[in-house]
């Protein structure tokens, strides 16, 4: 099924004819990886099984588009990748699978992002393992609502000299 997929633009993803060439495919189930864009209700419940995001952040505390970023910003210990299914808001679904990963506090947003994609193949391994397993559908919402951290960039990437303290500009640089 992935040769009918060839026509398929995600910058189209609210268009109808998406939609329907993705019904038309009758998938099993949907895995998304870092699409910048909230999917809509109808497309998430096209497959069979749900949907699924990996989210490189740990969930529910750091949704959003940028959780490495403030991970690194905010001095968390651990970065976390984690794999949810995918409900009508932003980083809401039941965690399926998470990784966690010590940091290092002189760990810049690329470091980490590098040590997130090295792990990566594993973690698909293990979460299709999850999915042979299981013969649910992944469609549920988290019990506990998302923090959905803003877009880690304008103003946020600028330092304010006579407001942060020194740490926080150390972080600040690690983190753009």
């Amino acid at each position: 099924t992935l040769g009918k997929l060839n026509n398929l633009n995600p910058k189209d993803i609210k268009k109808a004819y998406f939609h329907a060439k993705l019904k038309d495919i009758q998938p099993d189930l949907i895995l998304c990886f870092g699409f910048h864009r909230i999917i809509p209700k109808h497309i998430i419940k096209t497959s069979k099984r749900g949907s699924i995001n990996i989210h490189p952040g740990k969930l529910p505390h750091r949704g959003g588009g940028t959780p490495i970023r403030w991970s690194v910003y905010l001095g968390d210990p651990e970065i976390t990748l984690t794999a949810h299914s995918m409900t009508e808001q932003l980083d809401a679904g039941e965690i399926i699978l998470e990784k966690s990963f010590k940091r290092s506090p002189q760990s810049s947003t690329i470091e980490c992002e590098n040590q997130i994609l090295q792990s990566l193949p594993k973690f698909i391994k293990n979460l299709f393992d999850i999915i042979a397993k299981n013969n649910q559908v992944f469609d549920q919402a988290n019990q506990i609502p998302p923090e959905i951290l803003p877009p880690f960039k304008g103003d946020l990437q600028f330092i304010q000299w006579q407001e942060h303290k020194a740490c926080n500009i150390h972080n600040l640089c690690l983190a753009c």
